[in-house]
């Protein structure tokens, strides 16, 4: 499919939101909010890789809905090349703080939140320690591919 037909897995309008919920939450997400949602749909993919179908990331998005705004700005790490390890790391804090604010004072007496805490989120963190490489540097060249068709697309 050539590039001007792609259909990209979020509209502006819903990574506007994700924005927002971003500032609800009061993620580390400062590069995230900066950006112009039009950009953010040419990068995020919702949860999965992009090598998965668009059914795959759109059942785990769904799935895993609560953290949507998480992997956005993980998706955006990814693209920025921020470094791996730091990339999963954040979206790990980022995880925790939405679980947080989610379950409040409950969090300690409710057997969901304590399941997504203790096996949900470092699930999620495992997976894409483990399996993110692969995703890293294809959003690496990604990021190049885009860079030599629009070199002023991000300021250096």
């Amino acid at each position: 499919m050539p590039e001007t037909e792609k259909k990209y897995f979020y509209t502006a309008e819903e990574m506007a939101d994700l924005q927002i919920a971003a500032r609800f939450y009061k993620l580390d997400a400062k590069v995230f909010l900066a950006m112009p949602p039009e950009f953010l749909v040419k990068v995020c993919n919702g949860i999965g890789a992009e090598r998965f179908s668009k059914i795959k990331r759109e059942a785990m998005t769904l799935a895993f809905k609560r953290y949507e705004v998480c992997a956005a700005i993980h998706d955006l790490d990814y693209f920025l090349q921020v470094g791996q390890k730091k990339a999963d790391k954040k979206l790990y804090n980022n995880m925790l703080k939405v679980w947080k604010k989610d379950f409040g004072i409950l969090r300690f007496f409710r057997p969901t939140a304590r399941v997504e805490k203790r096996v949900i989120i470092p699930a999620f963190y495992l997976a894409v320690s483990i399996a993110g490489s692969s995703a890293y540097t294809e959003a690496g060249e990604e990021k190049k591919e885009m860079e030599e068709k629009n070199p002023v697309f991000l300021d250096k």
